[in-house]
């Protein structure tokens, strides 16, 4: 097998995985939460920069680390804001861009949340659950080996 193929079947197995993880973590979220999984990331980034900056954030940043597009986040941030979860508002710096804060509503979501969806993680790299070829990255993952 050559080079191209073996890394071509790496990715295969990367993406593969990565899938299957995500889709369990999303299930898990939706049952206990009502929340999709970039609604959650989203929520957790936000806290965490509130916590550590105490500024309100941008809506393009919540965009990159979320891993939307601008419109896609509007719309993901517009549900968020329906629930109650987050404000929004006009820059007073910048009027081309919105202010996003945190509820109290989204905190205690956060709160409850957290142990959720590390169980979710913790349940949905169980080994016994892939293919033999998937076994070294979950071992990676886990922190088992330095490299995958």
């Amino acid at each position: 097998m050559s080079d191209v193929t073996t890394l071509g079947q790496r990715w295969r197995t990367l993406d593969q995985l990565h899938r299957e993880i995500e889709a369990h973590i999303e299930r898990e979220l939706q049952v206990h939460l009502g929340l999709s999984a970039r609604e959650f990331l989203a929520l957790s980034l936000l806290q965490q920069h509130n916590t550590y900056t105490s500024v309100r954030h941008w809506l393009y940043e919540v965009a990159a680390e979320v891993g939307l597009s601008q419109s896609a986040t509007s719309r993901l941030v517009t549900r968020l804001r329906e629930r109650k979860l987050l404000t929004r508002r006009t820059s007073d710096h910048d009027r081309r861009t919105a202010d996003v804060e945190l509820t109290a509503a989204a905190l205690d979501l956060l709160q409850r949340g957290i142990p959720v969806f590390e169980e979710a993680l913790r349940a949905a790299v169980t080994p016994a659950r892939y293919p033999p070829e998937s076994l070294r990255l979950l071992q990676y993952l886990q922190g088992h080996v330095d490299q995958p």
